[in-house]
């Protein structure tokens, strides 16, 4: 059963998604209802940045199971008969599945991942879902997950990519992919930030109050979300800084997150991303 938001956070801001599955239309009215729930997220907690940890694995652990509910990336609605697969972060085409399944009726798979040398450190990857309906998403989990857990991840559909591209001029076009990015904060959503990518010809966008683009924004607003299209697939660096007035992304600004991840043409690789830990 989802879980509500408590009682002092009746907007499901402090959330703490994909952590806490559940409180769903609560945490959609904050990313994309506008009105007094994206006022009421639009403040960001940044204190944790530059002393973040990953969480370090159980020694008695022999398994991690995850319970993956996917949904549409607007509505909400379930989207079962979609195939779900755990692959390694080194995977690039997913070629051996750490684990597999296939959403039920509650639009949710579980995947029981066996202890081996890929998840001594716990699981550091993606889930990869395919299904009717649906372009092929990559979906990445941040902090990597070291123990059971629920997560509730979207999947990309055509009618949530597509007006966003043709806002920017561009289409689904066969040879590039595809990145969304909700921005968190220590808590609560990741507000006043930017985005940079390492592909120089990728085209980053910021997303306000239901979901449209906004294509004069420099930096995240209420809704902390962050699109990045007309990106060459492989390897590509997504760096987020701290961005208190509208400006360049640039370097001299903090860093608050930094990864890597794997883009395919024709293909959404979307994640929540917190801050990460520094680099050492």
């Amino acid at each position: 059963m989802p879980v509500d938001p408590p009682s002092d956070d009746p907007c499901g801001c402090q959330v703490e998604y994909p952590q806490e599955a559940g409180a769903v239309d609560a945490f959609l009215n904050c990313l994309i209802g506008g009105g007094p729930c994206a006022e009421a997220c639009e403040a960001s907690d940044w204190v944790c940045v530059g002393e973040v940890e990953w969480p370090d694995p159980p020694f008695d652990r022999h398994a991690i199971t995850l319970d993956v509910e996917v949904v549409h990336p607007v509505s909400g609605a379930l989207l079962p008969g979609t195939t779900v697969h755990a692959c390694a972060g080194s995977d690039e085409r997913c070629a051996e599945p750490l684990g597999e399944a296939t959403t039920d009726g509650t639009g949710t798979a579980r995947l029981v991942l066996e202890r081996r040398a890929t998840l001594v450190a716990g699981f550091f990857g993606y889930l990869e879902a395919r299904g009717p309906g649906i372009l092929d998403t990559l979906m990445y989990l941040y902090p990597p997950v070291v123990n059971s857990s629920r997560w509730l991840r979207y999947a990309a559909t055509r009618d949530y990519i597509e007006p966003n591209l043709r806002q920017l001029g561009l289409a689904i076009d066969g040879v590039h992919g595809h990145i969304g990015i909700n921005l968190r904060a220590c808590t609560g959503g990741g507000t006043g930030a930017c985005v940079s990518v390492s592909d120089p010809g990728a085209v980053v966008y910021y997303l306000v109050e239901g979901g449209v683009v906004d294509r004069s924004r420099t930096r995240t607003g209420a809704t902390s979300l962050v699109g990045v299209s007309n990106v060459m697939p492989g390897l590509v660096t997504i760096q987020a800084r701290r961005a208190p007035v509208d400006g360049p992304c640039t370097a001299d600004l903090e860093l608050v997150s930094e990864v890597t991840v794997w883009v395919r043409a024709d293909t959404a690789t979307f994640m929540d991303l917190p801050p990460t830990p520094p680099r050492r």
